[in-house]
C-alpha cells in the first residue's frame, strides 16, 4: 500500500528549517534517527526530498521486517509526503500531475481502493484459516472483473456541511454479491 498527500503551505524553506531543528532534537535523544534521515536526497521538478526509512513498530503477519519508506517533497509553496512501496515514484507522479492539472479544481478527498489488492493483503497476513479462505475467494473473483475492482470515495465542501460520494466498479459489487450467496449457503 502507498500513500501520497499534498498542500500549499506559505513557506516550504520556513517549514525545512523546522524539520532540520526537529531532526537534531532527535538524534539528541536517538541517535539512530540519523541512519533512517537522509535530508535533501533529491530535488525533482524544484521539490527537494527528504527520505525516511525505519522499521514498522507493528509487524502484521508476513508483512513484517519490511521498513516503511516515507518522502517528504518540500517545494517553495508546496509539500507532498508519500508513505509505502515505492514511495519516491508515486510522489514523482503526484508532482507531475499537480503541474500538469494545475489551477484545476480537484475534490477536498478522494480515496481510490482496488478490492483485489486488499483482498490479497488480506489473504497474506490471515492468521485465521477461514478468513484466509474467503479473502482468497473475493480475490479469485475480482481477477476476473479486468479491473474493475475498486471503490471511490470522494468528498467536497457544500454550505455548512460536505458531501460524501461513494462508487463501487461492477466487479467489487458482484464480488460481494459472490460473497452473501455463498455465506448464506
Amino acid at each position: 500500500m502507498t500513500v501520497a498527500a499534498g498542500c500549499v503551505v506559505a513557506d516550504g524553506a520556513k517549514l525545512e528549517e523546522i524539520l532540520k531543528k526537529l531532526l537534531a532534537e532527535a538524534e539528541k535523544n536517538e541517535p539512530d534517527v540519523a541512519k533512517m534521515v537522509k535530508l535533501n536526497a533529491e530535488t525533482y521538478k524544484g521539490v527537494r526530498f527528504d527520505t525516511f526509512s525505519m522499521p514498522p513498530r507493528i509487524r502484521v503477519g508476513r508483512t513484517g521486517g519490511r521498513y516503511l519508506d516515507v518522502v517528504l517533497g518540500i517545494g517553495d509553496k508546496q509539500v507532498f509526503i508519500a508513505a509505502g512501496r515505492d514511495a519516491d515514484k508515486t510522489l514523482k507522479e503526484a508532482i507531475d500531475k499537480s503541474q500538469t492539472e494545475a489551477g484545476k479544481e480537484i475534490p477536498a478527498l478522494q480515496v481510490v481502493l482496488s478490492g483485489l489488492k486488499i483482498a490479497k493483503f488480506v489473504s497474506a497476513v490471515a492468521d485465521d484459516d477461514q478468513a484466509k479462505a474467503v479473502a482468497d475467494k473475493i480475490a479469485a473473483s475480482l481477477e476476473q472483473s479486468n479491473g474493475k475492482d475498486h471503490m471511490t470515495i470522494v468528498t467536497g465542501p457544500i454550505p455548512n456541511g460536505a458531501r460524501v460520494r461513494l462508487e463501487w466498479e461492477e466487479g467489487l459489487l458482484k464480488a460481494l454479491g459472490e460473497m452473501q450467496t455463498g455465506m448464506g449457503q
